[in-house]
Protein backbone atom coordinates (compact mmCIF):
# COMPACT_ATOMS: atom_id res chain seq x y z
CA UNK A 1 0.00 0.00 0.00
CA UNK A 2 1.26 3.57 -0.54
CA UNK A 3 -0.09 7.27 -1.09
CA UNK A 4 -0.06 9.35 -4.17
CA UNK A 5 -0.32 12.42 -4.17
CA UNK A 6 -3.15 14.29 -6.56
CA UNK A 7 -3.97 17.67 -8.09
CA UNK A 8 -7.20 18.74 -5.95
CA UNK A 9 -9.58 20.13 -8.46
CA UNK A 10 -13.02 18.78 -9.34
CA UNK A 11 -14.28 17.29 -12.59
CA UNK A 12 -17.74 16.76 -13.83
CA UNK A 13 -17.84 13.27 -15.70
CA UNK A 14 -21.16 13.55 -17.20
CA UNK A 15 -23.31 12.37 -13.93
CA UNK A 16 -21.46 13.65 -10.84
CA UNK A 17 -18.91 15.48 -9.48
CA UNK A 18 -15.24 13.49 -8.68
CA UNK A 19 -12.28 13.95 -6.60
CA UNK A 20 -13.56 14.32 -3.26
CA UNK A 21 -12.66 12.34 -0.55
CA UNK A 22 -13.92 8.59 -1.48
CA UNK A 23 -13.54 5.76 1.24
CA UNK A 24 -15.61 3.52 -0.92
CA UNK A 25 -18.92 3.73 1.12
CA UNK A 26 -20.38 5.41 -2.22
CA UNK A 27 -21.53 8.80 -0.07
CA UNK A 28 -21.93 11.62 -2.34
CA UNK A 29 -21.89 14.52 -1.12
CA UNK A 30 -20.18 17.79 -2.42
CA UNK A 31 -19.74 19.09 1.61
CA UNK A 32 -16.72 16.62 1.32
CA UNK A 33 -13.58 18.02 1.35
CA UNK A 34 -11.12 17.70 -1.44
CA UNK A 35 -8.74 14.61 -2.00
CA UNK A 36 -5.20 15.42 -1.80
CA UNK A 37 -4.35 12.36 -2.44
CA UNK A 38 -5.17 8.61 -3.08
CA UNK A 39 -4.19 5.66 -1.39
CA UNK A 40 -3.57 2.81 -3.12
CA UNK A 41 -3.58 -1.08 -2.65
CA UNK A 42 -1.63 -3.69 -4.57
CA UNK A 43 -1.51 -7.41 -4.73
CA UNK A 44 1.94 -8.55 -5.68
CA UNK A 45 1.97 -12.64 -6.17
CA UNK A 46 4.67 -14.91 -4.91
CA UNK A 47 3.88 -18.02 -7.04
CA UNK A 48 3.85 -16.03 -10.40
CA UNK A 49 4.89 -13.22 -12.24
CA UNK A 50 2.42 -10.31 -11.94
CA UNK A 51 1.24 -7.38 -9.99
CA UNK A 52 -2.62 -5.64 -9.81
CA UNK A 53 -4.14 -3.05 -8.29
CA UNK A 54 -7.18 -3.96 -5.97
CA UNK A 55 -8.43 -0.93 -4.77
CA UNK A 56 -7.58 2.93 -4.11
CA UNK A 57 -9.71 5.30 -2.06
CA UNK A 58 -9.78 9.25 -2.57
CA UNK A 59 -8.25 10.91 0.92
CA UNK A 60 -7.51 13.88 2.30
CA UNK A 61 -5.34 12.45 5.47
CA UNK A 62 -6.29 9.01 7.31
CA UNK A 63 -5.76 8.26 11.21
CA UNK A 64 -4.06 4.83 12.12
CA UNK A 65 -7.41 3.62 12.55
CA UNK A 66 -8.91 4.39 9.48
CA UNK A 67 -5.77 3.29 7.75
CA UNK A 68 -6.60 -0.05 9.75
CA UNK A 69 -9.76 -0.32 8.48
CA UNK A 70 -9.79 -0.35 4.88
CA UNK A 71 -6.37 -3.22 5.65
CA UNK A 72 -9.22 -5.00 6.75
CA UNK A 73 -11.74 -4.35 4.09
CA UNK A 74 -9.30 -5.32 1.46
CA UNK A 75 -8.36 -8.29 2.88
CA UNK A 76 -12.06 -9.38 3.89
CA UNK A 77 -12.75 -9.02 0.08
CA UNK A 78 -9.48 -10.72 -1.33
CA UNK A 79 -10.65 -13.24 0.82
CA UNK A 80 -13.66 -13.86 -0.65
CA UNK A 81 -12.34 -14.39 -3.65
CA UNK A 82 -9.59 -16.92 -2.33
CA UNK A 83 -6.64 -15.12 -2.72
CA UNK A 84 -4.24 -15.70 0.08
CA UNK A 85 -2.01 -12.96 1.53
CA UNK A 86 1.08 -13.70 3.48
CA UNK A 87 2.08 -9.89 3.73
CA UNK A 88 1.43 -6.32 3.87
CA UNK A 89 4.51 -3.68 2.87
CA UNK A 90 4.27 -0.13 3.37
CA UNK A 91 6.77 2.47 3.70
CA UNK A 92 7.88 4.42 7.15
CA UNK A 93 4.89 7.21 7.45
CA UNK A 94 4.51 7.80 10.91
CA UNK A 95 0.66 6.94 10.12
CA UNK A 96 1.43 3.61 8.81
CA UNK A 97 2.92 2.69 11.84
CA UNK A 98 0.02 3.84 13.86
CA UNK A 99 -2.28 1.72 11.57
CA UNK A 100 0.26 -0.75 12.52
CA UNK A 101 -0.52 -0.18 16.09
CA UNK A 102 -4.47 -0.92 15.31
CA UNK A 103 -3.56 -3.88 13.95
CA UNK A 104 -2.40 -4.95 17.05
CA UNK A 105 1.10 -5.05 16.01
CA UNK A 106 4.71 -3.71 17.85
CA UNK A 107 6.89 -2.50 15.77
CA UNK A 108 9.32 -1.72 18.28
CA UNK A 109 12.30 -3.65 17.53
CA UNK A 110 13.82 -2.61 20.91
CA UNK A 111 10.99 -4.19 22.59
CA UNK A 112 10.73 -7.60 24.08
CA UNK A 113 7.03 -7.87 22.70
CA UNK A 114 8.09 -7.09 18.94
CA UNK A 115 5.67 -8.12 16.93
CA UNK A 116 5.75 -7.33 13.17
CA UNK A 117 2.35 -9.52 12.13
CA UNK A 118 -0.85 -9.25 12.99
CA UNK A 119 -4.02 -11.88 12.47
CA UNK A 120 -5.98 -11.76 8.97
CA UNK A 121 -9.72 -10.65 9.88
CA UNK A 122 -11.31 -14.03 8.16
CA UNK A 123 -8.45 -17.03 8.14
CA UNK A 124 -6.63 -15.49 11.67
CA UNK A 125 -3.62 -16.68 10.34
CA UNK A 126 -0.51 -14.53 10.25
CA UNK A 127 -0.48 -11.34 7.96
CA UNK A 128 3.55 -10.09 8.01
CA UNK A 129 4.56 -6.28 8.05
CA UNK A 130 7.53 -5.48 5.77
CA UNK A 131 8.06 -1.57 6.12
Amino acid sequence: MDEVAIRQQVEWDGKKYQEYINYGTEIDDDSLPLAKEALAFMVVSMNDLFKLPIAYFLIDGLTGKQRANLVRQCLTKLHSICVTVASLTFDGCASNFSMAKYLECNTDSADSNFKAWFQHPETKEQVVLFF
